[in-house]
């Protein structure tokens, strides 16, 4: 049971500091070299048992830090969305020159 419990623990540790990683990076910078998953997780999740009661409520804190970010990040992908679809209603070719400019606004 101890070594169950170190396990999730570490488990628990590295999500930490994956969000916290990820909650510390300007959303809208992040690159393809900055984009992480559960992939990079150092700690096999093979062999685990269920999570121990005791780790449950730090394990729910973790899962409301990553819906946080999950929704920050689903802000910043509807703004972005925003401005690409601004993009797009801005000829690709001007004629005779003549300079385009857009609001935010419309």
């Amino acid at each position: 049971m101890a070594e169950m419990l170190g396990s999730w623990a570490r488990i628990l540790d590295e999500l930490e500091r994956q969000i916290g990683r990820a909650a510390a990076r300007p959303i809208v910078s992040v690159g393809a070299s900055g984009i992480w998953s559960i992939a990079e997780l150092s700690i096999p999740f093979d062999g685990l048992d269920e999570l121990p009661p005791e780790l449950v409520a730090r394990a729910r804190r973790i899962l409301g830090d990553y819906d946080r970010v999950i929704a920050q990040l689903d802000r910043a992908r509807a703004e972005i969305a925003g401005h690409l679809t601004m993009i797009d209603t801005v000829p690709r070719q001007t004629p005779g020159g003549t300079a385009v400019y857009l609001d935010r606004l419309g």
